[in-house]
């Protein structure tokens, strides 16, 4: 059996509370944690289940600091501007 028939079979026995749970985490896997690109923004997934200071290099503009929430996407900027992107610590 597969993952998707037996999260099928879970969600269909354990309700809409369990549905929702599931399907955060079958995103969440999906996602690509760090920097990556959406048609021509930047943008940033923490994967991790703290928040994250990160500092943003830029090509063009100003470098900047961004909190990533815990497993959130943020937008940080213009693709063809977003040099780097670096994890700088835990919690913000």
């Amino acid at each position: 059996m597969t993952a998707t028939a037996l999260t099928a079979i879970a969600l269909l026995t354990a309700g809409p509370a369990a549905a929702s749970a599931a399907t955060a985490v079958e995103r969440t896997a999906a996602m690509a944690c760090g920097l990556h690109r959406a048609g021509t923004q930047a943008l940033y997934t923490s994967c991790d289940d703290r928040n994250e200071w990160i500092f943003v290099t830029r090509i063009f503009g100003s470098n900047q600091y961004h909190c990533a929430g815990a497993r959130r996407t943020i937008d940080v900027g213009p693709w063809n501007d977003v040099f780097r992107v670096y994890h700088q610590h835990w919690g913000c």
